[in-house]
């Protein structure tokens, strides 16, 4: 009895000290406040912004390859005949701080453009006469020029393909040789030669075409009609051959127009 009794005793003591222990539950992991790395951030927009810099539209430089097609008179006295050659171009927008809101025109309204030319050279044949008797002569013409003077560029809209109007005004320097081949009585090659008489002549000329490309870099697509002034040449159907060896000629005149069609590489600032 004393020993049920003992065990009793024991049993409630046991079950008073578990019923006093304070049971300790893991507490969640509490996540740590989200850190922002701002020096990535910076570095993130400031390259996110690099591939969206705009040009501010102040100047727009070109440079361009293009073929020459002379026109009318001046067709003729080549023979028909083209030419190719290279060109560049610096225009200002002095209203670009007022105009790049609106993004509806972009007057790019003075500046500088030079061009230089080579014609093909040009032949033809035709029959003289010395004594009655026939004497076939050569026309041959080699021809190049250089202009320079003062131009401007409209451009429509700010889209990835724009149109654009241009026109300019300056001189054009010809360095041509026109020369009248034939042999002479002993057998032997002779020939007379002279440059253009008017070698420096006006021009003025428009144009237009489509501009492709983002705000900075373009491929420029157009054609300009220009006017040029007036140069003599020697008329190959007036020459005459005379007994002591003389030669005499006269002078036909004709205008400088031409077509260019250029392929051009812009940079816009």
């Amino acid at each position: 009895m004393k020993q049920i009794i003992y065990l009793t005793i024991l049993y409630c003591i046991s079950l008073n000290t578990s019923f006093g222990q304070v049971i300790q539950v893991p507490k969640p992991n509490t996540p740590s406040p989200i850190r922002t790395d701002t020096t990535s951030v910076q570095r993130l927009n400031s390259s996110n912004n690099v591939g969206n810099t705009v040009a501010s539209d102040m100047a727009i430089l070109t440079f361009s390859l293009f073929g020459a097609s002379p026109q009318g008179e001046f067709a003729e006295v080549n023979e028909n005949n083209g030419g190719f050659g290279i060109s560049g171009q610096l225009y200002f927008n002095p209203f670009h701080n007022l105009f790049n809101k609106q993004k509806i025109i972009k007057p790019y309204l003075f500046g500088i453009y030079f061009e230089q030319i080579w014609f093909d050279r040009s032949s033809s044949y035709y029959n003289s006469f010395i004594n009655g008797m026939p004497m076939p002569i050569e026309s041959r013409l080699t021809n190049a020029a250089f202009s320079i003077g003062l131009g401007g560029r409209i451009e429509l809209f700010d889209f990835p393909i724009r149109p654009f109007f241009e026109y300019q005004a300056g001189l054009r320097f010809f360095n041509g040789k026109h020369e009248i081949r034939w042999t002479n009585a002993n057998n032997e090659p002779d020939k007379i030669s002279r440059t253009l008489e008017s070698h420096v002549v006006g021009v003025t000329g428009i144009g237009g075409g489509l501009s492709i490309g983002n705000s900075r870099v373009r491929i420029d697509i157009k054609m300009n009609q220009q006017q040029g002034g007036v140069a003599s040449y020697i008329d190959p159907e007036s020459v005459e051959f005379f007994t002591n060896n003389t030669v005499d000629y006269k002078l036909k005149s004709s205008s400088t127009n031409i077509n260019t069609y250029h392929l051009a590489l812009l940079l816009n600032f």
